[in-house]
């Protein structure tokens, strides 16, 4: 047969031991692993009608917004010279964002500066605009205690209308829902990808294609051979 050895390698190639997948990590560590989750609860009212203080999701940051035309404005402990001659502003302390009507600013070359798209400011938990700073400490591994962490208050430093406010924040501890380092191990044993059927029919199926492959491009060949005009015969 023309094309016995083709099909032979094809064969083989088909036949080749299937080798199981190796063991992978399909989720994040901390999901089965972190003793705790964090939430940050805000107390509002210190805010004018127009602002809003709001946690990020898993208690991570802290989003500052304000719509209205009377700027309000983020404040950190600085030693420097006020940006603003008219804020009047507590000693030892000075504006690092501006917000007002929906957009952020910030402190650029002597005057404030807005992109035109960013909104909000965006704090993290240590940021000098948070009194004391805070920090989620992000505890795993097994033999959890079962003790909750107790609450870390500190507090928000604002400024609208030449007035400050402190807003009150507090870092919450809670026991992590999903816990199980057992899981975790279990987890991490299972192979990645589609298993071993899944990688012979992804075999076949590439074996099966070089096939037709080449099939094909042997018919073209015999096919251009055949069909080439030839040699008139010798009288």
């Amino acid at each position: 047969m023309k094309y016995r050895g083709l099909l032979l390698a094809v064969l083989a190639l088909l036949l080749l031991p299937v080798t199981p997948a190796a063991a992978c990590q399909p989720v994040e560590a901390g999901y089965y692993l972190n003793w705790y989750t964090f939430s940050l609860r805000v107390d509002p009212a210190p805010l004018p009608a127009s602002a809003s203080v709001e946690p990020y999701p898993y208690g991570r940051s802290i989003a500052v917004r304000n719509s209205g035309a009377t700027p309000l404005y983020v404040l950190a402990p600085s030693d420097q010279a006020e940006p603003e001659s008219a804020l009047e502003l507590p000693a030892g302390w000075s504006a690092i964002y501006k917000l007002e009507h929906g957009a952020l600013f910030t402190w650029v070359d002597g005057r404030w500066v807005s992109d035109g798209r960013t909104t909000e400011a965006t704090l993290d938990l240590d940021s000098a605009a948070i009194s004391p700073p805070l920090v989620a400490s992000a505890l795993s591994g097994p033999d959890r205690p079962a003790a909750v962490p107790a609450s870390a208050p500190a507090r928000l430093s604002l400024l609208y209308d030449n007035e400050r406010l402190d807003v009150p924040i507090a870092l919450e501890y809670s026991l992590n829902p999903n816990y199980n380092p057992a899981e975790y191990e279990r987890i991490m044993g299972e192979p990645c990808g589609f298993g071993r059927l899944g990688t012979f029919i992804i075999q076949a199926l590439m074996a099966l294609g070089l096939c037709l492959f080449v099939l094909g491009a042997s018919a073209l060949g015999i096919w251009f051979v055949r069909s080439a005009p030839k040699p008139p015969a010798s009288q």
